[in-house]
């Protein structure tokens, strides 16, 4: 058993590739426990490439060893929460995770297993008589990235070959939308991530913003998928077409070869094509839920480079500029050109603050960055700048 250990911790130090031949095969063979050598356990390795194929579970199982080498606050150090969420995600449905996992099912059973059970790692103590699993609002708040790509396994997988492929970053597909979809909105949406879901459905998808679905979809990465504009006349095929979720018309999936070619009208698109397609529409209408403070702190300083006078930000917050800026992109106004936008409230808070009596609950609420005006005052007042009514206040 120390033996196995101590190799293990000499494992993780050095590359897998180096230390594995590549033509392993799919399923390792079981070894003995050293405690009882009548008793045949699986083995980690075998377990992870049985699930998630050679190349990734190789990964994990890198992964797992450094865990149990280094221990938990040494490894968690090495790695973003983030990453940790996700690499609990994989490891706990095969019970390789060594704490009480966010991810396990209500009725599974809180007695650790023998591969847990092996672990040196301290496990979190089970729940009391009466009370249930809950994830902790810490793993919570780290999985709700703002915008993430859910994917079951073979989807997974093969957005991860692409990546290897064009050697890009995982989810650098859906950039080309996102630099448009900045462009057009005025600021910078932020990245996608993606995240292995194994308990989805091998073909589907879904778009969380915030933790929360946006939408779902599947796709069938060894097919063709042929796209119908809205009102034509769909051609007969021994395949059924479906909507499209990217936006009107529909769409329909067929094996790939010369038989697949689409008829004058159809369009034929890669799957990855497909998904980003579908992801970008719900981000269009999402848009106003992606501005984050950071993005609208850049904006500020992109409009003072512009010439823009940041006198406004002595009397408004950029928390409450924030709201401003997500209402206005939930009625369909793009934040630009800005300085223009910027200078309008300013004149309307000047005008505003000349018309009253400043009291001393007024300065201190300036003192403490706490709001003068209310959102849909300073909304409407951009509205009316660019010529557009004003919405009725609350």
């Amino acid at each position: 058993g120390r033996i196995h250990d101590r190799f293990l911790t000499r494992l993780a130090c050095f590359p897998l590739s180096g230390l594995i031949p590549h033509t392993l095969p799919r399923h390792t063979t079981p070894f003995y426990d050293s405690n009882t050598e009548s008793t045949r356990v699986e083995h980690p390795l075998s377990l992870l490439i049985a699930r998630y194929g050679q190349e990734h579970g190789l990964y994990l199982f890198g992964e797992w060893s450094a865990l149990r080498a280094l221990g938990p606050d040494a490894y968690f150090s090495r790695h973003s929460p983030l990453k940790v969420a996700e690499l609990e995600a994989q490891l706990a449905p095969l019970d390789l995770w060594p704490f009480l996992s966010a991810f396990a099912l209500e009725d599974r059973s809180t007695q650790p297993n023998e591969a847990s059970a092996r672990m040196e790692l301290t496990e979190t103590a089970s729940p009391g008589p009466g009370q249930e699993h809950s994830e902790p609002a810490a793993l919570d708040a780290l999985r709700q990235h703002p915008l993430t790509w859910v994917a079951g396994v073979d989807l997974y997988d093969q957005e991860a070959t692409w990546a290897e492929t064009a050697q890009a970053p995982s989810g650098s597909w859906f950039e080309t939308s996102r630099v448009n979809l900045s462009h057009h909105w005025g600021f910078v949406l932020p990245s996608l991530r993606v995240r292995l879901e194994p308990e989805l459905a091998s073909h589907r998808y879904r778009l969380e913003i915030w933790g929360e679905v946006a939408t779902e979809g599947e796709a069938f990465p060894g097919l063709d998928c042929i796209l119908a504009p809205d009102g034509y006349e769909l051609p007969q095929l021994p395949y059924p077409w479906t909507p499209n979720p990217a936006g009107a018309g529909w769409a329909l999936w067929m094996p790939i070869g010369p038989a697949s070619l689409p008829p004058v009208g159809l369009e034929r698109i890669h799957w990855l094509t497909y998904v980003e397609r579908h992801i970008s529409s719900t981000v269009h209408q999402q848009r106003h839920r992606l501005l984050l403070e950071d993005a609208v702190a850049s904006l500020l300083i992109e409009a003072r480079r512009a010439g823009y006078n940041h006198e406004l930000e002595r009397y408004v917050s950029l928390a409450e500029l924030r709201r401003v800026f997500r209402q206005l992109l939930a009625q369909g106004i793009p934040l630009r050109p800005l300085p223009p936008m910027l200078e309008a409230m300013l004149q309307a808070v000047l005008s505003d603050l000349a018309g009253r009596t400043i009291t001393p609950g007024d300065y201190e609420r300036l003192g403490r960055r706490l709001p003068l005006f209310s959102t849909e005052r300073l909304v409407n007042v951009v509205r009316q700048s660019l010529g557009l009514p004003p919405v009725p206040q609350r």
